[in-house]
């Protein structure tokens, strides 16, 4: 029968989930080859929990649980919410009992605590009969300006109250999930729990000229945003500014000094080289392995106003900037203390105002990278970004210094949407996912797609400049090809940059058909076949260039193989 299959497939989505949650691995994989995925197997984590009625008692858990980053497992969120609503039946039923005659401390359990305090059950605090949440310990601490944290006020000016409110403990919206783009549960994606109507881009205010501006406004909401994670507090991998490559025929590249911002660095990396390849009309090493400094600032400046442009709609955009000469010995909570933020409604006055803050931008151990972020997410609007995302409040900033999806996609497409994929789809039950709305100039690769985590559309695969950021290994890089061609069909060569790898010297990937069918052929397109290659000695960049260009071989040229 439809409803014992149903069940069936929600139950070994529970089973899978649970597995891969836990990292268990060889478990998960005995599993899946004893209960094989089909099209109908439910592979979206809030899919499963909106089936289960799970959906918003999830969302209360997290925001009883700012300090945890994740929500437990679906399974666990079965059972914890089963007992309490058996402890509220069990309670509600004695208190209906005409033969209670006993004080109610001498009722409660013996696993209870103090009158007013849960009581445990799996290693889960069960509040009493009467509280909405349970509570998992300990809370995250509340980033504060000054003083203690204020509750966020609702459209009327009222303080919020259950999911946004809690008992009055004034804690803002928090996030379902921080989706990293290292966790394993990239297969369970994150999606919109409804639909979300987006406002229209609001014109910014012009800025005055260049040295004006006015103090940073929602400081608190902007790095929550950002760095929530970090409990508003900045990795110290952040604290690098804009540097170029001083090695001959790297000198357009940007340096990464430290693991982390890779995502930032590799979207203006791209950035650059689609500005670059308009302006040379090609991308060899002859043309861009050997720019003077003045030509580095000139593109620089160029990528970042088209990065803050887009964000902006194409009608405005936001620069901040320090009014203390170096930012290299400010943290973060002085930096933002100095900031100042001036905003731009012709293209011509936003790289100006850029070109000016160049020295702050380009300061290798400033904030420079720091401050161009934060210019991005004012320039969209911390609201906007916010609905974008598919889990409700994640952040773009992600555990060990990790840049989220949502960050990416941010900086190369303009929209914060957490998927990969053309356009919108929709689920089982109306649930809608956001992707990708247009062709942008850059575009993406992923390793996850080659293991069937996720899906790439052709506006990411296909962007208008043949240059792409690449996603292999929890690391971005950049991949691009020298010239524009009509016909992609191989033989061709591509480029390869990453600035954290201390490249000597270009990169060069000639591509041809492989008598054998590439590493599709080998590995197949079933999930079970993808996941068993990572077991091969195969560079993983070959596999990322295989989701856009299927059966090729691809010749390092020398270079030693970045496995």
């Amino acid at each position: 029968m439809e409803g014992d299959a149903r069940a069936a497939r929600v139950a070994e989505a529970l089973v899978r989930e649970y597995l891969s949650r836990n990292r268990l691995g060889a478990t998960l994989r005995s599993f899946d080859a004893e209960r094989e995925r089909t099209a109908e197997s439910i592979t979206n984590k809030n899919v499963l929990r909106k089936t289960l009625g799970l959906d918003r008692f999830a969302l209360k858990v997290k925001k009883r649980t700012p300090g945890v980053e994740q929500t437990p497992p679906s399974l666990d969120l079965l059972v914890a919410q089963q007992l309490e609503r058996q402890s509220a039946s069990a309670e509600a039923s004695h208190r209906r009992s005409p033969k209670q005659g006993r004080s109610s401390a001498a009722t409660r359990p013996a696993s209870a605590g103090p009158r007013g305090e849960g009581r445990k059950e799996m290693g889960l605090t069960i509040d009493p009969p009467g509280t909405t949440f349970f509570t998992i310990s300990p809370k995250r601490p509340q980033v504060s300006e000054a003083g203690p944290a204020q509750p966020r006020l609702g459209p009327e000016g009222a303080e919020p109250r259950g999911l946004w409110g809690g008992e009055g403990d004034g804690a803002a919206p928090v996030k379902l999930e921080t989706l990293m783009m290292e966790d394993v549960e990239e297969e369970l994606a994150g999606l919109e729990l409804a639909p979300v109507t987006i406002p229209k881009v609001l014109k910014i205010q012009a800025g005055a000229s260049v040295g004006g501006g006015a103090a940073l406004a929602g400081v608190k909401n902007l790095r929550s945003l950002v760095f929530g994670h970090y409990g508003g507090q900045n990795p110290e991998s952040w604290k690098q500014g804009f540097i170029f490559n001083t090695r001959p025929g790297l000198q357009f590249g940007l340096v990464q000094t430290e693991g982390g911002p890779c995502g930032v660095l590799a979207a203006v990396q791209a950035e650059i080289l689609s500005v670059a390849l308009k302006d040379f009309r090609g991308l060899s090493t002859n043309c861009i392995g050997t720019l003077g400094g003045g030509e580095q600032r000139r593109l620089l400046v160029r990528a970042l106003a088209n990065t803050l442009w887009r964000a902006g709609g194409g009608s405005s955009a936001a620069t901040i900037y320090s009014t203390k000469l170096s930012t290299a010995e400010l943290n973060l909570d002085q930096l933002l203390e100095s900031a100042k933020q001036r905003n731009h409604t012709s293209r011509s006055e936003l790289e100006e105002a850029l070109e000016a803050h160049l020295p702050q931008l380009m300061e290798p151990r400033g904030f420079g990278l720091v401050l161009f972020v934060l210019a991005v997410v004012q320039t969209k609007g911390v609201i906007r970004i916010e609905n974008e995302m598919d889990e409700t409040g994640s952040f773009l900033v992600a555990a060990h210094g990790y840049c989220t999806q949502e960050l990416v996609n941010l900086l190369i497409t303009g929209s914060a949407v957490s998927n990969v994929f053309d356009g919108q789809q929709r689920l089982e039950g109306g649930t809608r996912l956001q992707g990708i709305k247009r062709r942008s100039s850059v575009g993406l690769l992923t390793l996850f797609e080659w293991y069937k985590y996720m899906e790439v559309g052709t506006y990411l695969k296909d962007p208008e400049d043949p240059v792409w950021v690449v996603c292999s290994e929890s690391h971005f890089s950049t991949l691009y090809a020298s010239e524009r061609r009509e016909d992609w069909r191989p033989p061709f060569d591509l480029h390869y940059y990453d600035g954290l790898a201390q490249q000597e010297a270009p990169i060069t990937l000639s591509l041809s058909d492989s008598p054998t069918g590439g590493h599709s052929a080998a590995a197949g397109d079933s999930f079970q076949g993808r996941g068993a290659s990572e077991a091969r000695a195969v560079p993983p960049l070959e596999y990322v260039i295989e989701t856009k260009w299927a059966g090729v071989q691809v010749d390092w040229n020398g270079t030693e193989k970045i496995m």
